[in-house]
């Protein structure tokens, strides 16, 4: 929590306000992005941590003049202005909020806040466009007041506060802000919801918008409820139920623990009944961005997607000068100068029909084996690097040494060891 605001700006309550070393507004010369912006620029500790940004999206005829309003309102109130004029690809919502998302990210540093001026209503018309689509809890809680994004953090102060308040704010004060027509188009569906939909419901009952904005706020409750029970434990270990729409709601609240969003219920859906029928020796998985979900051992992973090495990538020999190994897909392999100087060493790749001895008493045995053995997963049993010594397999990543290497380590007082790449996510 920060600064209080004074007791005459009822329309914000800046206790709520996330610490940050700048605030931006998100400034389009509407009605309520002007009332915020008029609301903070009287308070004396905001006013000088305060900047607005407009983003001239060039769509309207008027926008330039849009964004001269602007710029004079700023200068009118001391308020540092950022312009930005975009180009889009198209006019629709998605490009729009993709250019604007980039322009934040282009002016906003680490622990910087963004504000909107989105409010009450826009939060109903939120829960109704995502409920009218179909959506599940997490959609029904509509927007949050506070976000991470990128590297910055969302706040929106006046999420809580009705779109009539916001109007007696400007009368009150008597401020100019732009109305855009386009506003009033319904063939866009927030429009139609806007301007037909919600005031059909405040026909019905004037309590109908309160009680929607409360029924999002205690469907919130329950959906930190559920993520707190969720955890973010990598692997997810619990035994798999015999449910698959159980599962796949598991799965979605641990995705969004993670930070990750989550695929399609159908694809959800599938991937659980493939984990619940999977034969104990089957692993299914679910490719996501940058990232993949794999079952194995009745416990589910998330897993970073790590460079392709197959046993068709080339060997390659060590330099005796490099102290440490970085290997193709970001793993390392760490051996003393001492051994590397007096021997030849080189590096493969999924040889698991080699046989090795790691007791000078015991048999040989199969790579394969011995990964069955030691439980060793099947992501890593691909990556663990093939150690060989004059072409005389030494060791399998840091789990499997051999008899003779391990007395070669102790004739040289040497160090080995296999720094994996990071598996989980």
């Amino acid at each position: 929590m920060v600064h209080s605001a004074n007791k005459s700006q009822a329309l914000i309550d800046t206790t709520q306000f996330p610490a940050a070393k700048h605030y931006f507004i998100a400034y389009s010369g509407g009605m309520d992005s002007t009332a915020l912006l008029h609301s903070l620029a009287t308070d004396k500790y905001f006013k000088e941590k305060l900047s607005a940004i407009h983003i001239n999206h060039q769509i309207n005829p008027e926008s330039n003049i849009w964004a001269d309003h602007c710029q004079n309102t700023c200068r009118k109130l001391g308020i540092p202005f950022i312009k930005e004029t975009v180009t889009l690809e198209d006019h629709s919502e998605m490009a729009c909020r993709q250019a604007r998302q980039n322009v934040f990210k282009k002016y906003l540093k680490a622990k910087d806040c963004l504000l909107t001026a989105h409010h009450s209503n826009d939060q109903i018309e939120t829960i109704l466009f995502r409920l009218f689509r179909g959506t599940g809890l997490k959609g029904m809680t509509g927007m949050q007041r506070n976000n991470a994004f990128s590297h910055y953090t969302i706040h929106r102060p006046l999420l809580f506060v009705s779109k009539n308040l916001i109007k007696n704010h400007v009368t009150a004060h008597n401020l100019s802000y732009i109305e855009d027509p386009s506003n009033q188009d319904n063939k866009y569906s927030r429009n139609h919801i806007r301007n037909v939909i919600v005031p059909l419901l405040e026909q019905y009952h004037p309590s109908t918008l309160n009680n929607i904005v409360l029924t999002a706020k205690n469907l919130n409750h329950s959906q930190q409820m559920i993520l707190h029970l969720v955890g973010k434990s990598n692997p997810l270990s619990f035994e798999l139920p015999s449910d698959e729409n159980i599962l796949s709601t598991t799965l979605y609240h641990w995705l969004n623990n993670h930070g990750l969003a989550a695929p399609s219920h159908k694809r959800l859906l599938q991937f659980s009944q493939d984990c619940i029928l999977a034969a104990e020796d089957k692993n299914p998985e679910l490719p996501l961005n940058n990232c993949r979900i794999t079952k194995w051992k009745n416990q589910l992973y998330l897993l970073n997607e790590l460079p392709q090495i197959n046993n068709d990538s080339p060997e390659f020999k060590i330099n005796p000068a490099d102290d440490v190994i970085t290997l193709p897909d970001n793993g390392q392999v760490i051996i003393d100068e001492k051994l590397r100087r007096n021997v030849t060493i080189k590096i493969k790749y999924q040889q698991s029909r080699e046989t090795i001895k790691t007791n000078q008493q015991g048999p040989s045995k199969k790579i394969k084996n011995l990964f069955q053995e030691m439980s060793i997963p099947p992501w890593q049993r691909t990556r663990m690097p093939y150690l060989y010594i004059n072409n005389e397999l030494m060791a399998v990543g840091s789990e499997v040494i051999s008899a003779d290497f391990k007395v070669l380590l102790n004739k040289y007082k040497a160090e080995y060891r296999w720094l994996s790449p990071q598996f989980l996510l």
